[in-house]
């Protein structure tokens, strides 16, 4: 299986993905351009589904992937605080089925207004 078919698989659902900075310590066999070449091709899949992609085209080869630490919140990949509201906005449903009642608890409401909250540091 290829890595762009197993990020399709992660569709519809919203996906976290990361390969670390060698410069940080993380492995120094990280491929970034592979992965960012992967999810580009995962993009179909995801649109398909009625989820958000990229937002690129679908041709990996002349897709640039952005630099490192760069926020790609526009496409909902990357967990700035504005993309843990994005996780909080898809993950409430799953809550309050699976809670019911207990969703409206201080501790979930807490947790999901730390989303809306620009000065929350996580």
């Amino acid at each position: 299986m290829d890595a762009h078919e197993l990020v399709a698989l992660c569709a519809p659902r919203p996906t976290f993905i990361s390969y670390g900075v060698p410069e940080n310590g993380d492995a120094k066999c990280l491929d970034h351009q592979e992965s960012y070449m992967a999810t580009v091709t995962a993009g179909p899949v995801f649109r398909l589904l009625g989820a958000k992609d990229l937002g690129t085209t679908d041709d990996y080869r002349t897709e640039k992937m952005p630099a490192v630490n760069v926020s790609m919140m526009g496409n909902q990949l990357h967990s700035t605080v504005k993309g843990y509201q994005v996780w909080a906005d898809a993950l409430r449903p799953i809550f309050e089925e699976i809670l019911g009642a207990l969703v409206s608890s201080n501790a979930v409401a807490v947790a999901f207004r730390a989303a809306d909250d620009p000065d929350t540091t996580c």
